[in-house]
C-alpha cells in the first residue's frame, strides 16, 4: 500500500509517496500531484513528485525560440536541472526509499525532458514520455547522433495533438514517430501509442498508462 500522505524532502519542490512493496521508484516531472491518477499510487512504485519552477528554462535541452507568441524563449537549463536532480533529489529521495532502479516520467515539455535524460543519464532504467514536446527544435537530429542509455521507453501522444497552424507543433506527430524508430534501432525496448484527444486531454490517465507500459517494458 502506497502512504497517499506526501513525505517532505530538502529537495526544493519535492514530495515522495512510499510504496511499501515497491520494486521501482518514479520520478514525476512537471505540475500538481494532485493531478494524477489514484491508480498510479496503487502501482508497485514508490514516488518522487518534483514540481518545475521554470518550464521553459529547466525542460530544455537547450536553447530555442518560444513556440507561442504570448510565451517565452527556451533558455536551454536542462542540463543544470538533471545535475540538481542527480546530485540533490535522488540521493535525498533514497534515504527513505531505498536504492531501487529508477523510472522518469513526464508531460509535454517534462515529457521531452524525460527523454532527453536518458541519453544524458546512466540513472533511469526506462522513461515515460507522455504527449512529450518531440517536436522541439533539433531534437530529431540529436536522437538520430546520440545512444539512449535506458533499456525501456514508453512514447504516447494524442491524435490530434499535431493538427495546428503552428508548424513547430503540426510536425510532432512524424518527429515522435521516428524518435521511436531511431530508438528500436538502438535496441531500446519502445512502445508508441496513439492516445484520444489533443494535448490537453486527460493528463493524468495518460501519465498512468504511460508509466505501466514503461513498469511492463522493464521487465526481464
Amino acid at each position: 500500500m502506497t502512504n497517499r500522505q506526501p513525505l517532505t524532502m530538502d529537495a526544493e519542490g519535492a514530495v515522495m509517496y512510499l510504496q511499501e512493496h515497491a520494486e521501482v521508484n518514479l520520478l514525476f516531472l512537471g505540475g500538481d500531484d494532485e493531478e494524477l491518477s489514484e491508480e498510479l499510487f496503487e502501482l508497485p512504485v514508490s514516488i518522487v513528485c518534483l514540481k518545475v519552477r521554470d518550464w521553459n528554462g529547466q525542460l530544455s535541452p537547450w536553447s530555442a525560440p518560444k513556440v507561442m507568441k504570448r510565451g517565452e524563449d527556451f533558455s536551454g537549463g536542462a542540463a543544470a536541472f538533471l545535475e540538481e536532480i542527480e546530485g540533490r533529489v535522488l540521493p535525498e529521495a533514497e534515504k527513505t526509499l531505498g536504492s531501487r532502479t529508477w523510472l522518469i516520467a513526464g508531460y509535454s515539455l517534462a515529457g521531452l525532458f524525460s527523454l532527453w535524460a536518458v541519453t544524458v543519464s546512466h540513472r533511469f532504467t526506462a522513461c515515460a514520455c507522455v504527449s512529450g514536446s518531440l517536436w522541439y527544435d533539433g531534437f530529431v537530429e540529436y536522437m538520430r547522433h546520440t545512444a539512449c542509455h535506458a533499456r525501456a521507453a514508453a512514447i504516447s501522444l494524442g491524435d490530434l495533438e499535431s493538427r495546428s497552424r503552428n508548424p513547430r507543433l503540426a510536425g510532432n506527430g512524424e518527429a515522435t514517430q521516428e524518435i521511436c524508430h531511431i530508438l528500436e534501432a538502438q535496441g531500446v525496448r519502445t512502445d508508441f501509442h496513439w492516445e484520444q484527444g489533443n494535448h490537453f486531454q486527460d493528463p493524468g490517465g495518460r501519465v498512468l498508462r504511460g508509466v505501466k507500459m514503461a513498469l511492463s517494458l522493464m521487465k526481464p
